[in-house]
């Protein structure tokens, strides 16, 4: 992909541009003529620079996507949109940006032809979703509000005995640079080993709530995400194979720290992967009476998970 990074016009040092996109786009400069273009001769002058950085990437089925974001004293926006050129796309982020400098811009009327170009239905639908007001955060006013669903499959080595296999559902949201998301987990039941009694055996299962807060560190398609939080729950064990067999359960309470790596597939769906650390509160000792140990949790217990994300 070609890229031009940090490109500003001489006429106007208060807007810089990172333009990345394929080498057939339209290049940078034709970018930052067209929103002078949208802008006129006499622009609103801004008290700070506004910075934007767009990202044209191709999709599958002949799609083209654009991601871009803002950014005027500390305040941070985004916006995707996908189209089937790369040129209406072009025309779309300088029209973004030209409402930002200007909510009462107006795009130059295209030359009439025998059908209506597709630039200007890109125009259409960047004009319904620009700010109507003095932008730092292009878009709607909750354009950076990304509400999420999760579906997750868990790797754990500590909780319970060996290695085990858990499933965990988190619903969450993005706000700009911070988000948070609550759910639960279930790892079922594992078996305990190395009983010295010959009938002896025994198995610990875990359930647990968490809530976790994190913070978004986005490049192009991908998110880094580096989280923090807790989870609460239970832990059971059970033996059987001796003369009295029982249960009991005790509290399960951890600490969590972790980071994630998510990537976009497209709008409305991606796949992350992350590694966590928990460090439990609680470490209870299970028992089988007249066998000996079945599980204590280690002091430090590791997880890797793989992810299915539902953008909504």
């Amino acid at each position: 992909m070609a890229s031009v990074v940090i490109a500003s016009a001489k006429a106007d040092e208060q807007l810089h541009l990172e333009w990345t996109a394929p080498p057939e786009c339209p290049t940078a400069a034709q970018v930052l003529d067209a929103i002078h273009g949208i802008l006129g001769p006499e622009r609103r002058v801004m008290e700070d620079a506004l910075v934007a950085r767009a990202t044209v990437e191709p999709l599958d089925g002949g799609f083209m996507v654009l991601r871009l974001e803002t950014e005027q004293r500390g305040e941070r926006g985004q916006r995707t949109i996908e189209g089937h050129s790369c040129t209406d796309l072009a025309d779309a982020a300088a029209l973004l940006v030209a409402l930002a400098i200007d909510p009462t811009a107006v795009p130059p009327e295209p030359a009439p032809v025998a059908e209506e170009p597709a630039e200007t239905e890109i125009f259409e639908r960047a004009a319904d979703i620009a700010a109507p007001t003095p932008v730092q955060i292009i878009g709607s006013e909750d354009s950076s509000f990304q509400p999420f669903v999760e579906a997750e499959l868990l790797l754990d080595s500590g909780s319970l005995p060996g290695i085990a296999l858990g499933l965990a559902v988190d619903v969450g949201f993005d706000f700009g640079n911070v988000g948070f998301r609550v759910g639960g987990c279930y790892f079922g039941d594992q078996p305990g080993e190395g009983f010295a009694h010959p009938t002896a055996s025994g198995s610990v299962h875990l359930w647990a709530a968490r809530v976790l807060g994190f913070m978004p560190f986005r490049e192009g398609s991908w998110s880094f995400l580096p989280r923090a939080g807790f989870e609460v729950g239970a832990i059971e064990g059970s033996g059987a194979g001796v003369t009295h067999p029982g249960s009991g359960a005790a509290l399960w309470a951890t600490v969590i720290v972790g980071t994630s790596g998510r990537l976009s597939l497209a709008s409305w769906v991606g796949v992350e992967l992350g590694l966590e650390a928990a460090f439990p509160i609680h470490r209870p000792l299970f028992l089988i009476d007249g066998v000996g140990s079945l599980h204590r949790p280690d002091a430090v217990v590791g997880r890797g998970s793989v992810a299915v994300v539902f953008f909504f």
